[in-house]
């Protein structure tokens, strides 16, 4: 990966949908060049896919939590359950391994209310220990890198 492969990745993180030709103006690249470098960056997994970035608030998920969970040693069996659980619930939109601190999960969520909020902390609890965090607007949602 060289520079222009790291301007082609900032300008992507800017704006997904921008056209081959427009990309490759702006990094100085024909249609063709500039095709043929997204398209190695997506095989080899560099690109891994394209998204967008929703307002929660807006469409009615107004608490947004930050979980950190531990499963004790005697629950470990329950980690197949659990990962089914957090892969089929919308709320969770990310979830992380947590590899020190003695934590093993960071989820991210999103809940419509408090209430919503609470039913999902019971059931996760059920898996191990957790401690949430009510968190504000990210600081760093237009740093792309």
């Amino acid at each position: 990966m060289d520079e222009i492969d790291r301007k082609i990745l900032h300008i992507l993180c800017e704006n997904a949908r921008i056209s081959l030709k427009e990309l490759g103006g702006m990094i100085n690249l024909s249609n063709t060049a500039t095709g043929e470098r997204v398209k190695k960056l997506e095989d080899t997994d560099i690109i891994k896919r394209y998204t967008i970035i929703m307002d929660h608030k807006k469409i009615g998920y107004s608490l947004h939590v930050m979980i950190v969970l531990e499963f004790p040693y005697t629950v470990r069996e329950n980690q197949d359950k659990f990962l089914r659980f957090i892969k089929d619930d919308k709320r969770i939109v990310c979830a992380y391994p947590a590899y020190s601190g003695g934590k093993d999960y960071v989820l991210d969520i999103y809940c419509k209310d408090m209430q919503a909020f609470i039913e999902l902390q019971d059931v996760l609890v059920g898996f191990g220990f957790a401690t949430s965090f009510v968190v504000g607007d990210d600081i760093l949602e237009e740093h792309a890198t």
